[in-house]
């Protein structure tokens, strides 16, 4: 029976507490992959094509459940909110993922990336490092930034700042956070101050 959590199946707990994810994630029709939170066995990303997160999968991650998964999968955006509200394991067994809490346990289908869904290329957005400049006025939506920092950060990981790279007046604003070697990084797409 696909999904039957066995007694030889190793529980694989995440490593912290998840970060909240799901609220950078899109709700869009005409864009159904980007309400989901890419995992690959490297990064896991979440974008709502205006703010994007990526975090290393071994910072939130066992090394057995980073093995166990496929190469890439598509988790939804309430899935994902479903391990980080109170979680306290997650196993994964091909295309299920089980939710494990003090009482029961919750099952949920992921997708396999390519089974008509293709995530965005998100490294490609990512500006040239050497691209630096200095910005004479460079606007963002500070709503938007507040989730992002919402989501770069996990619930108990604290930060005082964030750092800002700029690239240009219509370029992607890199983001990280200042206080914490999470290595996770942003990015905030600029309001252009010429149309307001």
């Amino acid at each position: 029976m696909r999904g039957f959590l066995g007694k030889n199946t190793k529980i694989m707990k995440t490593k912290i507490k998840l970060p909240k994810l799901h609220l950078v994630c899109a709700n869009d029709q005409l864009r159904p992959v980007i309400s989901h939170i890419l995992i690959t066995k490297e990064e896991v990303v979440a974008t709502d094509a205006n703010i994007l997160v990526v975090r290393r999968t071994s910072e939130l991650f066992s090394e057995e459940f980073i093995a166990a998964m496929p190469a890439r999968i598509l988790v939804h955006k309430d899935q994902w909110k479903a391990f980080y509200n109170g979680s306290s394991d997650i196993t994964i067994e091909g295309d299920i993922i089980w939710v494990h809490y003090e009482e029961h346990k919750v099952s949920h289908s992921v997708k396999i990336e390519g089974e008509g869904l293709t995530y965005p290329n998100y490294a490609a957005i990512f500006p040239v490092e050497e691209d630096t400049v200095e910005p004479s006025e460079i606007g963002f939506n500070p709503f938007l930034l507040k989730t992002l920092a919402e989501a770069m950060l996990s619930p108990s990981q604290t930060n005082k700042g964030f750092s800002f790279k700029f690239y240009g007046e219509d370029k992607a604003i890199v983001v990280r956070p200042i206080d914490i070697d999470n290595n996770s990084k942003g990015i905030i797409m600029p309001i252009t101050l010429s149309l307001m």
